[in-house]
């Protein structure tokens, strides 16, 4: 089973619902937003590090990565195709370096059209200033109506002192839930003990992986990119 965890976090289950119940009519627009502080330098980053000698991860390396994009930005491709409920036709993605030891892009901003004329925007950044808690924010305009889902609304204690505002982050009680994880696995296991199908499909995790590539070869040709690989070959023939 591919563990897209965002397939199974309560608010976008919620949401998807909603959408499938015609809540909000046909979806037109599918926007994510993602935005995450930088470490510290006092503060060693967790991860996997293979050159002791960077304060990066490997995540953060041209070596073993190629960006947020594969980091967090391959999710945002499985929501987009989930919520607008059709295969993606084209990709163009704009990306950035702004981290003194970031040597693949931190910042994106990503545009995909679908083949029900659906449009998913998405942009992720990844080097907000230390303290900068981790926001995701999620919109489905749709022609009846709209859905939207934010960290900071989902707070339901915001303290004040000197030192500024203090309120639970996403880490801990709002997009990153443990309890989409824990309906992630026992899902997975009752698969596996009913002899049913698993409650995600590899070929969704196959089709985020191939807008994820799609998108760092439209990153590094500056052009629009078409789906699937097909036509591209064709495109370009």
């Amino acid at each position: 089973m591919i563990a897209h965890s965002r397939r199974f976090t309560p608010r976008y289950r919620r949401a998807h619902e909603l959408l499938e119940a015609g809540t909000i009519g046909a979806p037109v627009l599918v926007r994510e937003n993602e935005r995450r502080a930088r470490t510290s330098e006092a503060i060693v980053q967790p991860g996997w590090r293979p050159d002791p000698d960077k304060h990066s991860t490997w995540y953060a390396q041209a070596e073993y990565s190629v960006g947020t994009i594969f980091h967090i930005g391959v999710h945002e491709m499985d929501l987009f195709r989930w919520f607008a409920g059709a295969e993606a036709t084209s990709v163009y993605m704009e990306t950035k370096i702004t981290g003194e030891d970031q040597e693949v892009p931190d910042t994106v901003v990503i545009q995909v059209g679908f083949a029900n004329d659906v449009v998913g925007v998405c942009e992720i950044y990844n080097n907000a200033p230390p303290g900068y808690p981790n926001h995701h924010e999620f919109e489905v305009f749709g022609t009846e109506g709209m859905l939207r889902s934010r960290d900071l609304d989902s707070v339901s204690l915001t303290s004040f002192d000197s030192d500024g505002a203090h309120f639970p982050t996403a880490a801990e009680s709002l997009l990153l839930v443990r309890d989409a994880y824990v309906l992630e696995q026992r899902l997975f296991f009752e698969s596996i003990l009913d002899d049913a199908p698993v409650p995600l499909d590899p070929r969704e995790g196959r089709a985020a992986l191939e807008l994820a590539l799609a998108a760092v070869e439209s990153a590094a040709t500056g052009q629009r990119v078409l789906l699937p690989a097909a036509r591209q070959t064709v495109a370009r023939a």
